[in-house]
């Protein structure tokens, strides 16, 4: 579509700069902390989840900086991070095997 509606030249320095963000804006180590903080962080009604579920979550054991308030020193896992958040877990593997479900809850709920 994009080489489509623009000239040759413009559609390929528009798509490089696109695929320039991908490391800025897409990349899990871009975009993980920021899932982190929303899913984890009070909401509008001033409360913080109780229970939350994740699909097509391929990320349990990916190494990121998650945290970005500095609780935690350095790199760790999604998995030690929701640990460190209070929550606790389980992780159902898909058919495909390279994705699936989570659904956390908060440990001093659920008891």
């Amino acid at each position: 579509v994009l080489y489509d509606a623009l000239p040759p030249e413009i559609a390929d320095e528009t798509f490089a700069q696109l695929m320039g963000l991908e490391n800025e804006v897409f990349s899990w180590n871009a975009r993980g902390p920021r899932v982190i903080e929303k899913i984890t962080g009070t909401s509008l009604l001033g409360c913080k989840p109780s229970i939350i579920t994740l699909l097509e979550y391929d990320v349990h054991h990916t190494i990121v900086d998650y945290d970005r308030d500095n609780v935690t020193e350095g790199d760790e896992t999604f998995k030690k991070t929701m640990k460190n958040k209070g929550y606790d877990g389980i992780y159902f593997v898909g058919p495909a095997g390279t994705s699936g479900m989570s659904v956390w809850w908060d440990r001093s709920v659920f008891k």
